[in-house]
């Protein structure tokens, strides 16, 4: 149990946590972060920059230059990837370096030169990175449906940044008993114009009510059922987690 909580919170390269959480597609950043200036990110211990090349390809490469260490978050865009500013070391999306300006035009150093990257792609609004060993072939880039669906409008907000590591957020998603305590210490109000669609007399004591975990091909589901005042209807509450980035209530 020590080594598992010494280890298993750790994600940066090389560690256990961070082979199994690259085989997946990760978000990293909306669709219009990414403009006419690198963006900087921190995924899995990695700091790095996301970038729109003048031909709308969406690149995502280490954030420091391998010429002088310099950092491509102050790069300029160019039509085919990112020139970094220093000396001019130009990368497209793959981190291939397409020019050095300061060199000759045939200079064989060029085609010496590889930085890192990661594939990216973008869809539903959202940039998403893919950063497993198979990066130059990923698998494809799963279709929430929630976010693929055409019948409603799809409302993309940005999340907030939490001091704690993914282990922390995940085992607090499959810890669904908590919200009937730190979540109900100030209990909400209903506005009037919504009670009509509420049950109201839904019975919360967790003592009252039956809970089970159900691991499913996606991941996991927590259901709670709740008792009402009506003895054939019940409140049914649930939440999946679909490994390992995609939480649904309801």
């Amino acid at each position: 149990q020590l080594e598992f909580l010494r280890d298993s919170p750790k994600a940066g390269p090389g560690t256990k946590a961070a082979n199994m959480l690259r085989q997946y597609w990760h978000p990293l950043c909306l669709s219009e972060d990414l403009k006419d200036i690198p963006y900087a990110v921190r995924m899995l211990g990695e700091d790095l920059v996301a970038f729109r090349s003048g031909d709308d390809s969406i690149g995502l490469v280490g954030a420091v230059c391998p010429h002088r260490c310099a950092s491509l978050e102050y790069g300029q865009i160019r039509q085919c990837g990112l020139q970094c500013s220093y000396h001019g070391w130009t990368f497209d999306n793959r981190g291939r370096c397409i020019d050095m300006p300061l060199e000759p035009a045939d200079t064989p150093l060029r085609d010496d030169v590889q930085h890192i990257w990661y594939a990216a792609e973008e869809w539903a609004g959202v940039v998403w990175c893919y950063m497993g060993p198979d990066k130059a072939g990923p698998p494809p880039l799963p279709k929430i449906d929630i976010m693929a669906r055409t019948d409603g409008e799809l409302v993309l907000s940005r999340g907030d940044f939490r001091d704690y590591s993914y282990l922390n957020f995940m085992e607090n998603f499959a810890d669904i008993g908590h919200s009937y305590v730190l979540h109900m210490l100030e209990p909400g109000t209903v506005p009037e114009e919504v009670k009509p669609w509420c049950d109201m007399t839904v019975d919360t004591d967790w003592r009252n009510s039956e809970f089970r975990v159900f691991e499913t091909d996606f991941g996991m589901k927590s259901v709670v059922v709740h008792n009402t005042a009506d003895p054939d209807v019940k409140f049914v509450n649930s939440w999946r987690f679909a490994f390992p980035t995609h939480f649904r209530f309801g």
